[in-house]
């Protein structure tokens, strides 16, 4: 290439596809690699607000991506363990790759890919339509343009779109929407008069009505708990002093939740995710398994805070 400065060869297979830059087949490029990220981490460590990722969607095609992602995941962490300021380093979705070697990797968050296709029986699937939750192996965010693709939430209307996020955020994983934010034409293939596309508002109200629980809640302390409700969609802090509760209920208005694990008074208020409408209902006594039932039709959402613990004043 006439711009190649640096008289190294990227490419010493000669495909054109410059699919060795993210191996680690060349060690001239993993050097200048490695040089221009001690450049960016000795450049943003003072910064708070900062989450490193490789890159996106790499290859699986030999020699692949995921030990060269793997190495430079362990070189930031090494060289970050140096300076005042640590920071989240992340892997997202191999092209023909397992979310398995996501979940093996050094990296602190992933993005995974679909599940039923690229994992083997028994991985992590099933981010499309029943997410599981993360179990605190990773911080999972779950992003739309990996796991669901634009025609999966076309055929999933709405509703589909509304509880992805809400089934998500109560099974522990973090989304991300890669908003295609244009009207397109029929074939969604490219912009079609640059208005704003309302078929993804759903999308965009239902990521902000979760925000604002996530604020209110103590988040840090919940854990995703679905065996306490028969939805199976259940975000919760069990502590014996402020514990918490956010269920969702796809198909409601009927819901169990075990409260067994709690004792004292909890406040009640449902939450319509179609309509944003807060409901306040009765408090009730936790120790035992209570069967609520959501003041509206279609899916719902159940907030319960503890408010009085016995033996306190």
């Amino acid at each position: 290439m006439n711009n190649n400065i640096n008289g190294i060869d990227g490419d010493p297979n000669k495909t054109g596809r410059g699919m060795d830059f993210d191996s680690l087949r060349v060690p001239a490029v993993t050097a200048l690699q490695e040089a221009y990220i001690r450049k960016i981490v000795d450049t943003v460590n003072d910064l708070d607000n900062v989450l490193y990722e490789v890159a996106n969607e790499c290859h699986s095609v030999p020699p692949g991506s995921l030990e060269w992602e793997k190495h430079l995941v362990n070189y930031v962490h090494e060289y970050e363990a140096k300076k005042p300021k640590q920071h989240p380093m992340g892997m997202t979705f191999l092209l023909g790759g397992k979310n398995d070697d996501l979940f093996n990797s050094p990296a602190d968050w992933i993005s995974p890919g679909p599940g039923g296709v690229q994992d083997h029986p028994g991985a992590y699937g099933g981010l499309d339509a029943d997410p599981p939750d993360a179990k605190g192996r990773k911080v999972v965010l779950n992003d739309t343009d990996h796991s669901f693709y634009y025609t999966g939430l076309q055929k999933a209307g709405f509703d589909g779109q509304r509880a992805w996020v809400w089934k998500n955020f109560t099974r522990g994983n973090s989304t991300l929407f890669m908003d295609p934010y244009l009207e397109y034409d029929s074939k969604r293939n490219k912009p079609k008069d640059g208005k704003l596309d309302p078929y993804w508002e759903t999308m965009r109200i239902s990521m902000g009505y979760t925000r604002g629980y996530a604020d209110r809640m103590n988040l840090a302390a919940m854990t995703p708990q679905g065996g306490l409700a028969s939805s199976n969609y259940c975000l919760a802090n069990t502590a014996a002093k402020g514990a918490e509760f956010l269920v969702y209920v796809p198909k409601g208005p009927e819901v169990t939740v075990d409260l067994s694990v709690v004792s004292g008074t909890l406040a009640v208020e449902w939450f319509n995710p179609s309509t944003g409408a807060v409901t306040k209902a009765e408090a009730v006594t936790g120790g035992a398994k209570l069967p609520m039932t959501a003041p509206f039709d279609g899916d719902a959402v159940l907030y319960m805070t503890q408010t009085t613990v016995p033996g306190e004043d």
